[in-house]
C-alpha cells in the first residue's frame, strides 16, 4: 500500500537587508503608537501642549513640534468632542432628546428642564437658552437638604455664557452638588429657572419638593430675588469659605513676612495640578521645600489641605481652560455623573451631624480642666448666650 508523505511548505528566502527594513518599519510603527497613546492619555488628563511635550520627553519618546502636536490634538477633539460651533436649533434638539425620559441608572445625567427662546417670540429681541442638568442620586440628596448654595461662573465657556451651580452643605460643612445649568445670561429669570428646574426634577422622581431654610450665595440681587420668588421669604447668608482665603490668612499669621509671597505663589502653583498623580508629586516637593523653613505652617497645611480636604486642585472635577458651548455640554454630563458616582463608591456621603475630630475633643477636654466660670443667659426658647470669665491669667491664654 502506498504511503503519502506530506512535505511542509518551504518559507521564502528573505535577505538580511529586507529583514532589517522590516524590523525598522515594525519598530517605527511601535514608537508611533507609543507616542500617539501617550499624547492621547495626556489629552484626557487635560494637559497643555507644552506639558504633553515634557511628558513625552520624560518617557524617552521623540517629541513633535508644537504645530504637529496642535494638529494632532485638533484631530482628537474633532472625533471625541462635538464641533466647536452650535446653533440654537441644535441645542434645542439635544435638550429634547436628553429630556424625553429619565434614565434607569441612578448615575446617568438628564435634563430636568430647559427653555429655548428665539428672538422672534413676542417682544424678545435676542436668542436665549437655559438648560439644567442633574442626576437621580443628586436629586435624592437635594430632597434632604436645607442649606442651598447658588452661584455662577463665566470661566468655563468660551462664548461667555455663565454656568450656574446649585447645591447644599451638610451638617459637617461639605458641599453636595444638585446639578448645573448653562444659560445665555445671569439674570433673576435665569436663577429663577434653575430653582424651578430643581423642583421639577424632584417632581419627576416623585420626591417631595425641597423647602430650604436659607440661601448661601454671593451678594447678588439676581440670585436673592429669584430665590425669594421660588421659595418665599427666607434667610440669606453670604458665603466666605474659600480655600485660598483661609490659607492666605494662616500664612499671614504664621509665616515670616519675607516668605509669605513666595509661599502663596507655591500654593497657587500646586492648585494647578491636572491629576492626582501630579498633585501628589507636587505636594511632596512643596512639603520638602517648606518643612524646614516653616514647619508649623506645613503641619497645618498637611493636616487640613493634603489630608482632610485634598480635592481642591484643578484636576479634581475642575476645568481651567475654557471650552466652546458645544463641547462644554459634553463635559457637563461627565462632571455631574462623576459627582454622583462618588456617593455610590462611598467616597462622598451626606452627613446628618457634625463630626467632631479627636483634636477638637482633646482641646475641649483641656479647656474644661481649666475650671473657668461660664454664665448662661436664656434669650428665648431656643437660644442661649454664654459668657466666659474675663479675668484670665497669661498661662490660661497660652493654653487656649
Amino acid at each position: 500500500m502506498a504511503t503519502t508523505t506530506v512535505i511542509g511548505e518551504v518559507p521564502p528566502y528573505v535577505s538580511d537587508d529586507e529583514m532589517d527594513a522590516s524590523e525598522m518599519e515594525h519598530n517605527g510603527n511601535k514608537k508611533k503608537s507609543e507616542k500617539e497613546t501617550t499624547q492621547l492619555e495626556s489629552f484626557e488628563l487635560k494637559l497643555k501642549p507644552k506639558a504633553i511635550i515634557e511628558v513625552l520627553h520624560e518617557c524617552g519618546i521623540t517629541t513633535p513640534s508644537i504645530h504637529q502636536l496642535n494638529n494632532f490634538l485638533r484631530t482628537i477633539k474633532s472625533t471625541k468632542l462635538d464641533p466647536t460651533s452650535i446653533s440654537l436649533g441644535e441645542i434645542e434638539q439635544w435638550c429634547l432628546k436628553s429630556s424625553q425620559s429619565i434614565p434607569e441608572s441612578d448615575d446617568a445625567p438628564f435634563f430636568a428642564s430647559y427653555q429655548i427662546i428665539y428672538d422672534d417670540d413676542g417682544d424678545i429681541n435676542e436668542n436665549k437658552f437655559r438648560f439644567f442638568i442633574t442626576i437621580k442620586r443628586l436629586l435624592q440628596t437635594a430632597s434632604i437638604s436645607k442649606k442651598i448654595h447658588a452661584d455662577a461662573t463665566y470661566k468655563l465657556v468660551w462664548q461667555g455664557f455663565p454656568v450656574l451651580i446649585i447645591g447644599a452643605t451638610d451638617l459637617d460643612r461639605h458641599f453636595h452638588l444638585f446639578g448645573m445649568a448653562i444659560c445665555s445670561n445671569e439674570t433673576t429669570q435665569d436663577f429663577r429657572f434653575i430653582f424651578r428646574a430643581l423642583q421639577k426634577g424632584m417632581k419627576k422622581l416623585n420626591l417631595e419638593e425641597i423647602d430650604p431654610d436659607f440661601l448661601i450665595a454671593a451678594d447678588a440681587d439676581a440670585i436673592r430675588n429669584a430665590f425669594q420668588d421660588v421659595f418665599g421669604e427666607k434667610k440669606m447668608v453670604m458665603c466666605w469659605a474659600h480655600m485660598r482665603r483661609n490659607v492666605v490668612k494662616k500664612i499671614e499669621s504664621m509665616v515670616k513676612k519675607s516668605e509669605q509671597e513666595d509661599l502663596v505663589n507655591d500654593v497657587e502653583s500646586l492648585q494647578l495640578a491636572q491629576d492626582e498623580r501630579i498633585f501628589i508629586k507636587a505636594s511632596n516637593l512643596f512639603v520638602k521645600k517648606w518643612s524646614k523653613k516653616e514647619p508649623n505652617f506645613i503641619q497645618y497645611f498637611q493636616n487640613e489641605w493634603l489630608t482632610t480636604h485634598n480635592a481642591w486642585y484643578e484636576g479634581e472635577n475642575t476645568l481651567r481652560g475654557r471650552l466652546t458651548l458645544s463641547r462644554f455640554k459634553v463635559f457637563a454630563f461627565e462632571i455631574v455623573e462623576k459627582w454622583s458616582k462618588c456617593y455610590e463608591s462611598g467616597l462622598k456621603k451626606y452627613n446628618y451631624k457634625q463630626i467632631i475630630s479627636l483634636e477638637l475633643w482633646t482641646t475641649g477636654y483641656q479647656w474644661v480642666k481649666l475650671n473657668k466660670s461660664i454664665l448662661s443667659t436664656e434669650c428665648d426658647n431656643f437660644n442661649m448666650i454664654y459668657q466666659l470669665e474675663m479675668k484670665l491669667e497669661l498661662q490660661t491664654l497660652e493654653l487656649m
